[in-house]
Parts: structure tokens; C-alpha cells; sequence
């Protein structure tokens, strides 16, 4: 992406493409969230944040 506000196919279509093939490959174990980095990103929490360290398989 090159940084104007235009999208081509071209630059959307491989991240689709990847996001679609590990849905596939690992079905309910993958959340996947596109954010851009130039907006502001405004997150409430409706809880306390509690973070886990992940345990190995």
C-alpha cells in the first residue's frame, strides 16, 4: 500500500487470499484484525484488560 487513500485490488487481494487459507488451515483458532496505521484507533473496555501469557502446545 502506498500510502494514498486509492486502493487497488492488488493490495487488498493477497492479505484476503492469506486470511481466507488460515481460516481454512486453522479454523476457530485464528482472529485476524486489520487496523490502519494512519487513523486513530478510539478502544473502550467494558472490563478490566487481562492478559495471559500464551501456554505451549
Amino acid at each position: 500500500v502506498t500510502g494514498d487513500r486509492k486502493l487497488e485490488a492488488w493490495e487488498v487481494l493477497p492479505g484476503a487470499v492469506v486470511g481466507a487459507g488460515l481460516s481454512l488451515l486453522f479454523r476457530d483458532r485464528v482472529d485476524l484484525y486489520a487496523i490502519n496505521p494512519n487513523t486513530d484507533l478510539n478502544l473502550t473496555l467494558n472490563s478490566d484488560l487481562e492478559i495471559v501469557p500464551a501456554t505451549p502446545r
